[in-house]
């Protein structure tokens, strides 16, 4: 047996549905975010100062173009890619750094927890990998719990604080990482944080759902996802960046003599070159790491806190069961802005 429900439709043609995209939008973003980008890889990377002109060249038009993507989202497009009128609203706005500090955190975790173990630990490419895989089980586990936890009590408010606090947890621990740390420890602290993160990442896309009105539903999710990918981006990027700044600080510190610089290069570019150094060499290299990714691991930690103060800040909406006591939720939202747009005004 099947439904087949029809659904008014307005017929358009493919000139129509092109211009209705947001081109002007999505250039001005994407080259905002990428001049940034260039900028902080440049830094780490290439070892350039702050002060080069062509960073601070990419910082600047990074900031031209992001402001431009802002004024292009308020007053130009009839359907941006990011309806900032969304945003001045708490739930919507509190959602989408949500999604940004969660991602850049999980990503972050991704790319320096192998590192961690390559170039600390010693371990192989293939058993850092494995490290990774209790975190893969949390997501795995998290989402349906996450579920299951919503569709039997009909909210979300504490849940999210509560998995919000396991994923601060986590990245504390992290940043306590150390020689004598247990592999209990090493294996549970990633799968805390998975688990924390796809939990945040499911109720708070059901909460962004519940606190705006049905004709936004489409827009509102593609605002989380836009912050989502942009906490990815950002996480990969500016982890990076701070690793190899503070490796190159450390690795200066204990190694010198006329060949440090080619030495300091090759611990830099392959971690995997570490175990055959000579026993000081090496030792260094190991404690510069350590000490680098252990700053890298603090500064998850705090952006996790931003993501459960975030956290707070959210509204608990009725998850509604039906289309009526969806409407009924419009309703009721719609009037609450025109009361404080009235109270505002007098």
């Amino acid at each position: 047996m099947f439904v087949n429900v029809k659904l008014p439709v307005q017929p358009q043609t493919t000139r129509e549905k092109l211009a209705r995209i947001d081109y002007l939008g999505s250039f001005t973003l994407v080259i905002g975010v990428g001049a940034f980008l260039l900028a902080v890889t440049l830094i780490g990377s290439e070892g350039l100062p702050w002060i080069h002109p062509l960073v601070l060249g990419l910082f600047t038009s990074s900031g031209v173009f992001i402001t431009a993507f802002i004024t292009v989202e308020n007053f130009v497009s009839k359907e941006p890619i990011v309806p900032l009128r969304l945003l001045r609203e708490k739930t919507p706005l509190a959602i989408a750094v949500v999604n940004l500090t969660v991602f850049f955190v999980s990503y972050s975790l991704m790319y320096n927890v192998p590192v961690y173990f390559i170039a600390v630990r010693l371990k192989s490419s293939e058993t850092a990998g494995l490290h990774l895989l209790p975190y893969s089980v949390a997501v795995a586990l998290g989402s349906g719990v996450a579920g299951l936890y919503m569709k039997a009590f009909g909210k979300f408010y504490y849940y999210t604080l509560m998995s919000a606090s396991v994923f601060v947890i986590s990245s504390f621990l992290m940043a306590l990482w150390k020689d004598s740390t247990s592999s209990l420890h090493l294996w549970g602290d990633v799968a805390l944080s998975g688990f924390g993160m796809v939990s945040l990442a499911t109720t708070t896309i059901v909460a962004l759902i519940a606190s705006v009105d049905r004709e936004d539903v489409a827009v509102a999710t593609g605002i989380a996802f836009t912050f989502r990918t942009t906490g990815q981006v950002l996480g990969v990027s500016l982890s990076g960046t701070l690793l190899q700044s503070q490796l190159v600080k450390h690795l200066r510190e204990r190694i010198t003599g006329a060949e440090a610089e080619r030495i300091i290069e090759t611990i830099r570019h392959s971690t995997t070159t570490i175990p055959r150094l000579d026993p000081p060499i090496r030792q260094a290299a190991i404690e510069s790491y350590a000490l680098s990714l252990r700053v890298v691991f603090w500064v998850q930690t705090g952006v996790a806190l931003v993501t459960f103060l975030a956290c707070l800040t959210i509204e608990e909406n009725p998850l509604p069961d039906t289309m009526a006591e969806q409407a009924k939720q419009d309703g009721e939202r719609r009037r609450r802005r025109s009361e404080a747009q009235d109270a505002s005004g007098s």
